[in-house]
């Protein structure tokens, strides 16, 4: 990894962070890298919703950190980690992320709500007011219906929703327009997809000379498959989610734009082949032999 840069990962939810973050935490020492999210601030996040304040945390527990804790800083990575927090470290910053395809994004985020209330008993999320109404019947409400009552909650925006989050931590600004969608993808050096079949991931592994390698984390179980569904009745549900993610599917389209230009480099694909040949999954490498593979292709 490059001594010169500071990488800053803002994990959007259900985007397969939870899986980069995991390798993270398993290929660097603790002190080298800095984790950022809600709960590590407040007692019960999903009952604090004043996120400026989260935000307003995290900025205060990266400038309380000592020169010399920051100067061992790799990386910077989590929920709530602000646009700007790269001021506080004398490293040039690299800011990238992970989206993800508003209607497959809901479609988890779905898939999650339903594994921690059901079969996870999240007390926290349980209290919440919406939560214990989609309960009533003591079964999983289908995704319509929880979709549903999410809209019912008449905000503009969703509070799950990508444009939210990157809202709240400073990366997009209120209004979605063709020059504020520009400022945003600006602010990320990369914007991998998930639907690119995990090659964007890798091309991050690369970046970050990783020589560990683990399977899939946070995985939710499955409470609706479009694959066993009917055509009509997904592009109906697609329908209602783009309506009501608009902004997501701006925030989508404009990622997909310049992720295709990355995807497009001689450079990114060469990344990817060396990665490939590193994890050779199911069995990747010695680390030994990664670190051998990747000073032989330095550069």
């Amino acid at each position: 990894m490059s001594k010169d840069y500071l990488y800053i990962f803002y994990h959007m939810p259900k985007c397969a962070g939870g899986t980069f973050t995991y390798h993270i935490q398993k290929n660097l020492r603790s002190d080298e890298y800095l984790s950022l999210y809600p709960d590590q601030f407040v007692h019960n996040p999903y009952k604090y919703d004043t996120s400026i304040d989260i935000r307003e945390l995290a900025q205060k527990k990266a400038k309380s950190l000592s020169k010399n804790k920051r100067s061992r800083i790799k990386i910077i990575f989590g929920h709530s980690v602000p646009y700007g927090i790269h001021n506080y470290f004398d490293k040039k910053p690299y800011y990238f992320t992970t989206l993800r395809n508003p209607t497959e994004r809901v479609i988890s985020l779905y898939n999650f709500w339903c594994t921690i209330i059901f079969h996870r008993q999240d007390f926290q999320l349980l209290q919440k007011p919406i939560n214990r109404k989609l309960l009533e019947k003591g079964i999983p409400p289908d995704i319509e219906c929880w979709l549903e009552s999410f809209m019912s909650q008449k905000v503009t925006t969703p509070s799950n929703s990508m444009a939210s989050f990157l809202r709240r931590y400073k990366y997009l600004e209120n209004k979605i327009d063709d020059n504020s969608l520009n400022k945003l993808v600006s602010k990320f050096d990369f914007i991998g997809l998930i639907e690119n079949n995990n090659e964007d991931l890798l091309y991050m592994y690369y970046k970050l000379k990783f020589c560990k390698f683990f399977k899939n984390q946070n995985i939710s179980e499955t409470f609706f498959l479009p694959d066993l569904a009917n055509k009509m009745y997904i592009a109906n549900l697609k329908k209602i989610i783009n309506s009501n993610y608009e902004a997501d599917l701006a925030i989508y389209k404009k990622a997909r734009k310049r992720n295709s230009i990355l995807r497009s480099n001689k450079e990114y694909h060469n990344k990817i082949k060396i990665l490939k040949k590193i994890t050779n999954f199911p069995q990747p490498l010695s680390e030994l032999t990664a670190r051998i593979i990747y000073a032989l292709n330095s550069g």
